[in-house]
């Protein structure tokens, strides 16, 4: 596959790994911050918070304005002062949508259950357990909030997570693993990365499956050197789950 003049300029950029990681941790900070403060707000008890569209946000919200900052910062401190340049920050209508839309429902309709069939087959309450995060994301949406929780978890959080995972600390851990030969740096930048996306859900259960499938979205923006497709399968994969949801309630 060929590469841009600016593809090939963003990869001699080095990125600081200790950018992606601090970030991670500052932004699930202010995520769990800004969702106390909202449950607060609305009279919740601080230790047991019922989930709704106005706390969904705010968490949202939260841990998305640290990745922000964190990405202005990468390009403006050590790349070319452009998130589209930097991060491969672009969509094509050919392939990125068509591609993007058919590998995210495949990996929700089809990797997912063949991934957790040993675990479901053992354990008949397992598979209820495993979608209870994602029922309870879609459920903050009832009484009228749909449409925000629509917003946040098919277009927003796709967006923000694949500039923040794909983006920045994927060519940040390029910078780390440059010494080592092209196949096994690879294998780690996609490994690794799957591995922070996966830790960013703060589910033990979905770890496997998001790691599974960050892959698939790393490896994406490596072969192609820009964001659209994984975008794309990213919006695909939380819009499948987002309507079997709404449609089992």
């Amino acid at each position: 596959m060929q590469e841009t003049p600016s593809d090939s300029d963003s990869k001699k950029k080095t990125f600081p790994f200790w950018l992606p990681l601090i970030s991670l941790l500052l932004g699930l900070l202010m995520a769990s911050l800004a969702a106390g403060v909202v449950a607060v707000i609305q009279g919740q008890s601080t230790t047991h918070i019922v989930v709704n569209a106005p706390i969904l946000a705010a968490d949202e919200v939260g841990l998305w304005v640290v990745f922000f900052i964190a990405l202005v910062v990468g390009v403006r401190r050590y790349g070319s002062k452009s998130i589209v340049r930097d991060y491969g920050f672009k969509i094509k209508l050919w392939p990125d949508v068509p591609f993007g839309l058919v590998l995210g429902a495949l990996c929700q309709l089809v990797v997912l259950p063949l991934l957790y069939l040993p675990f479901e087959a053992g354990n008949p309450s397992f598979a209820k357990a495993l979608s209870k995060p994602a029922k309870t994301l879609v459920g903050s949406g009832r009484s009228g909030g749909e449409a925000l929780v629509f917003l946040i978890i098919v277009v927003g959080a796709p967006i923000m997570e694949e500039l923040f995972f794909r983006g920045l600390t994927l060519r940040s851990l390029e910078s780390l693993f440059a010494k080592l030969s092209t196949r096994l740096r690879t294998i780690l930048v996609v490994a690794v990365t799957g591995v922070f996306f996966a830790l960013a859900h703060f589910e033990p259960l979905q770890f496997l499956g998001l790691w599974v499938v960050g892959m698939v979205l790393s490896y994406m923006a490596l072969r192609t050197r820009r964001l659209g497709m994984s975008i794309m399968t990213h919006m695909s994969f939380n819009l499948v789950a987002f309507v079997a949801l709404v449609s089992a309630h």
